[in-house]
């Protein structure tokens, strides 16, 4: 891998955002400059992460001058994950399009959320793959205000086993979200559940433990809370697309 990580790193988040879904075959009739693109960036992304759909947008925002099926042509929704190794807990992200800026929106909600300190305590060192997306490692690692609060390195390629344990938490999500599942309709929302239940699954390498449980202990609840994660009853884990069809 690029970079070399100190073996008694405690600390390691990966991200992907291979779960990716085209909800059109182009973009090509979508007759916007950069600058207009850009200036309905600044009001859709923000909406989108609060869990909001496209129809809710438009309705509310009649100054994007652009239909429904016109915005659901313009997303090209990914899913943006994180996974924290030693406590082998599970975040994730929708991102409404698969790109530099919009990853780099994610890191900028989550040190919003938990302040830098916190930031800090869980994403100090990040794994992630080569995708164009992870393209510009410098911005990723420089916090809101220029601040360095990552160190980003990039996975060998082939080398699945250097991702931490990552790979058994996305068999979890593809069990809730099967191959070739459209994301169209899919809300932050939704991957909020979807994160929960996924968290309170007990795991052998934990000791029977949930991964919210050991991080409520590492981290306390305060952390938890500023991630919006809560804990499931164990009888009412469901890992099962039935989770959020009642949704749409």
């Amino acid at each position: 891998m690029s970079k070399y990580i100190p073996g008694n790193q405690k600390h390691l988040a990966l991200e992907d955002c291979k779960y990716k879904e085209c909800l059109s075959q182009s973009r090509a009739g979508i007759n916007m400059t950069r600058h207009e693109l850009h200036q309905k960036d600044m009001v859709i992304t923000p909406l989108i992460f609060q869990g909001q759909s496209p129809y809710q947008i438009m309705t509310n925002h009649p100054e994007l001058d652009r239909s429904v099926r016109t915005l659901y042509s313009y997303l090209d929704k990914g899913i943006l994950t994180f996974f924290l190794t030693r406590e082998k807990l599970f975040l994730a992200f929708i991102m409404h399009r698969c790109t530099k800026g919009t990853v780099k929106l994610v890191f900028n909600k989550l040190e919003r959320q938990l302040g830098i300190y916190d930031f800090l305590t869980l994403f100090n060192t990040i794994l992630t793959d080569r995708g164009s997306e992870f393209g510009d490692p410098e911005s990723l690692e420089n916090g809101i205000n220029g601040i360095m609060q990552s160190s980003i390195y990039y996975c060998d390629p082939m080398r699945s086993s250097q991702k931490g344990g990552i790979e058994q938490t996305h068999t979890m999500l593809r069990m809730i979200l099967p191959k070739k599942t459209s994301f169209e309709y899919l809300t932050q929302w939704d991957l909020r559940t979807i994160v929960d239940h996924i968290n309170s699954t007990p795991r052998e390498s934990l000791g029977g433990r949930t991964p919210y449980d050991v991080a409520l202990e590492n981290y306390g609840i305060d952390i938890l809370k500023a991630l919006q994660l809560r804990p499931i009853p164990p009888d009412e884990v469901n890992l099962t697309p039935k989770l959020i069809r009642f949704n749409h």
